[in-house]
C-alpha cells in the first residue's frame, strides 16, 4: 500500500499523511454534506461514522445533511420519489433515509439544538431566504461529549 491508497477498511489514523495533517488529539469537525446518502447500507455508513466518532477527540462536531424521505405532507409532489428515481440512472445511487435513520448517525454524539431538521430550519438568520426544494435534506449537529 502507498501513501495514496486509501485504507482497506475504515480510517487508519496511524498513516504518516493522516498524522501529519490532523491533530486528532483536538477537537476537530467532520462535515459530511450530501455525502452519506450515496453510501448504500450494505457498506455500513453507521459503522464509518463510528469510526470516525472513535477517532475524534472529545469536543470535536459531526455535521450532516442528508437526503431523506418524507411523508405525504411534506413532499405532496413527490419531489424525493422524483430524485431518486433519476438517480437510479446515474453511477451514484441515491439512499435515502428516514428521520430516525439520520439520527442514528449521531449516536454517541449530544445532538445541538434545533436537532436534525430540514436543513432551511436549522436556525436560519432574518434574512434568511430558502432556494431549491426546501424539504429534500435534514441536517443536523452534533459534539462529542467530554468523557
Amino acid at each position: 500500500m502507498t501513501t495514496q491508497d486509501p485504507p482497506p477498511d475504515g480510517i487508519d489514523i496511524s498513516r504518516p499523511n493522516v498524522a501529519r495533517i490532523y491533530d486528532l488529539t483536538q477537537p476537530v469537525a467532520v462535515v459530511c454534506a450530501a455525502v452519506l446518502h450515496f453510501v448504500a447500507d450494505e457498506d455500513d455508513p453507521y459503522r464509518i461514522i463510528a469510526e470516525y466518532r472513535d477517532h475524534m477527540a472529545p469536543g470535536s462536531y459531526l455535521a450532516i445533511s442528508h437526503g431523506t424521505t418524507g411523508t405525504a405532507e411534506e413532499d405532496p409532489d413527490d419531489v424525493v420519489g422524483g430524485v431518486t428515481s433519476v438517480y437510479r440512472q446515474a453511477s451514484a445511487q441515491l439512499h435515502v433515509r428516514s428521520l430516525a435513520g439520520i439520527e442514528g448517525f449521531f449516536d454517541g454524539f449530544d445532538l445541538i439544538a434545533p436537532g436534525v431538521v430540514w436543513i432551511n430550519e436549522w436556525r436560519p438568520g432574518p434574512d434568511f431566504r430558502s432556494a431549491g426544494q426546501p424539504r429534500s435534506l435534514r441536517g443536523g449537529v452534533g459534539r462529542k461529549p467530554s468523557i
